[in-house]
């Protein structure tokens, strides 16, 4: 049993550090969030939007309502957006701090008023966005809620945010960095995925940010990545909702992706099908671990079959199922204590054979 404990373990370890040979560039896809635009535009937005117009790739554009002067009255709207190969988002209201960020904690009627407000702004200007992407990425439940009500179907912020409402998509920001970017398209993915990249206009600041961003165009065309839109996400056959969002708080996902082991990348939002391969995964890894150390008696039978015991692990377990499920810490310990209630559970059970035979004397 031991050996065959180690050899597993052996195996995946061998698997962490040989994944690139299972690396396609095909597995990839990339959609370019650019934040932090106005509805006048401005040099730096405008040179940006006719780089990706001139390679004929989809840009997604955040515009920020009542952005450029922070007063209730709008700009005029900017011709450039209107090009084929930019979609445009709402992002936020002014951008400005109310508390952590601009929605999160405010009552729900104060968010809604926001976002209808910078929603038809857009709209008289014949523009219908599918996505709202929060500034600061900060949001809560009277966000989604609201959002749902002035009919958005995404909601992009990072991977932490709440996740409750099944009516929205979440699409959150993955990569930072356009150089990580190329890199990633170069080396490709052993699991399909998207890399969301979010970049903004303060960013670039000298020519070479502006050729490393061409570069990134090029190495698009060239790897022959799909890049895409919002819109794109937003079709039947898209599984983009909270439970895709949840499996990349998985922890031992979450650790595989940070340090960049067995094909796994932290720049990449994965589709389900390979987050449900980590999941079980994990769920092998933890049963090995606990029958090894079952094997080895730190669960002893003496004091790992009490009632007393089981009554503790239930109860735990209750709680983490209960209170615990936007975090992947507790999503952890709830699939530890399952499996150490089932190792409790089997143990109850051999003590009960054994005093049958006694009781029955």
């Amino acid at each position: 049993m031991n050996l065959l404990i180690f050899r597993c373990i052996y195996l995946i370890i061998g698997l962490m550090f040989t994944n690139t040979m299972f690396a396609s560039k095909h597995n990839l896809r990339i959609l370019v969030r650019l934040d932090d635009c106005h509805l006048s535009g401005d040099a730096k937005t405008e040179r940006i939007i006719k780089l990706f117009a001139r390679y004929k790739t989809p840009l997604n554009a955040g515009i920020i309502p009542f952005g450029a002067h922070k007063n209730n009255q709008p700009d005029t709207f900017n011709p450039i957006y209107q090009n084929v190969y930019t979609e445009i988002f709402v992002h936020g209201y002014k951008h400005e701090k109310y508390k952590s960020d601009e929605f999160s904690g405010i009552p729900y009627l104060i968010q809604s008023e926001k976002i209808k407000a910078g929603t038809e702004i857009l709209k008289a200007c014949n523009v219908y966005p599918c996505c709202f992407a929060p500034p600061w990425n900060g949001y809560d439940e009277n966000t989604l809620t609201a959002l749902t009500k002035h009919n958005f179907l995404i909601v992009s912020a990072n991977e932490f945010g709440c996740k409750n409402n099944p009516k929205i998509k979440y699409v959150p920001s993955t990569c930072y960095s356009v150089r990580d970017a190329i890199n990633i398209i170069r080396k490709g993915s052993v699991f399909n995925g998207i890399i969301v990249l979010l970049i903004h206009p303060y960013e670039f600041n000298s020519e070479n940010d502006f050729q490393l961003l061409e570069k990134l165009l090029i190495t698009v065309q060239l790897n022959k990545v799909e890049a895409i839109y919002f819109s794109n996400l937003n079709s039947l056959d898209e599984n983009i909702t909270s439970k895709r969002l949840q499996y990349h708080r998985n922890p031992l996902f979450y650790f595989l992706r940070s340090n960049n082991l067995l094909g796994l990348n932290k720049n990449i939002y994965y589709e389900i099908a390979s987050l449900m391969f980590i999941n079980v995964l994990e769920w092998f890894m933890l049963i090995f671990l606990l029958i090894y150390l079952h094997l080895k008696i730190v669960f002893t039978f003496s004091h790992y079959q009490s009632i007393v015991v089981g009554i503790v692990l239930f109860s735990l377990l209750i709680i983490s199922y209960t209170n615990g499920q936007d975090s992947y810490r507790w999503i952890f310990l709830h699939k530890t204590l399952v499996i150490a209630f089932l190792i409790w559970l089997n143990n109850r059970l051999i003590l009960q054979k054994k005093l049958k035979p006694t009781q029955a004397t």
